[in-house]
């Protein structure tokens, strides 16, 4: 494998996740369910940990998924402590600027969680599969992404929105699985499995 793939993936996994942390704070709509806007790429860390897991081994992907889960918190940390600085005079868009960059702990926490716990297990269940020998590589990334996904929305929605009704937990538990599935799995799964062989091709 080329010396830089490996940091490049490290790169783009965690450019991924800090995306999907500030995406969480808008809302959507996806038919009968209201979702974060981070659906739309959170999924594709998936292709990511497949793709490392499948060309690097599952040591090296835990390593990587540890590693993004503490740049991202360095990220934040950084972000936070410059809203908690006081604002120039002629800075007036601190109340904005606090908004985008310091929203609730709560939900930040959820997906610090969320993320190091469905990561782990998806290129735990991915390796796994691998080892057996006989199946197939879309066929491992599909199941691993299906076993993370929902884990990670299980997660996300229980600690982000503990206290709400079952009923509305629920709901929004299924928009997101319903979702991510069909970015993580209709699209990331055949994704994965070509990017997979291209590396491979250009390495032979």
């Amino acid at each position: 494998m080329p010396p830089f793939l490996l940091p490049f993936l490290t790169g783009l996994l965690s450019a991924i996740i800090v995306a999907s942390n500030f995406m969480a704070m808008k809302l959507v709509d996806v038919w009968m369910f209201t979702v974060p806007a981070a659906v739309l790429c959170y999924p594709f860390s998936f292709v990511c940990g497949d793709v490392i897991t499948e060309l690097f081994g599952f040591k090296t992907a835990r390593k990587v998924v540890l590693s993004t889960f503490m740049f991202n918190a360095v990220i934040m940390g950084f972000l936070a402590l410059a809203t908690l600085l006081p604002p120039s005079r002629y800075f007036d868009g601190n109340e904005t600027f606090a908004t985008i960059f310091l929203f609730a702990p709560r939900i930040l926490g959820a997906s610090f969680v969320a993320f190091i716990v469905s990561g782990l297990l998806n290129s735990f269940v991915f390796d796994k599969l691998k080892r057996g020998g006989k199946v197939p590589l879309i066929a491992r990334s599909s199941v691993s992404s299906v076993l993370g996904i929902i884990l990670d929305s299980v997660i996300f929605i229980g600690i982000a929105f503990a206290g709400k009704p079952p009923c509305v937990l629920g709901m929004t538990i299924l928009g997101q699985i319903i979702a991510k599935l069909i970015i993580g799995v209709g699209i990331g799964a055949p994704l994965t499995w070509w990017i997979i062989k291209m590396l491979r091709r250009s390495t032979t």
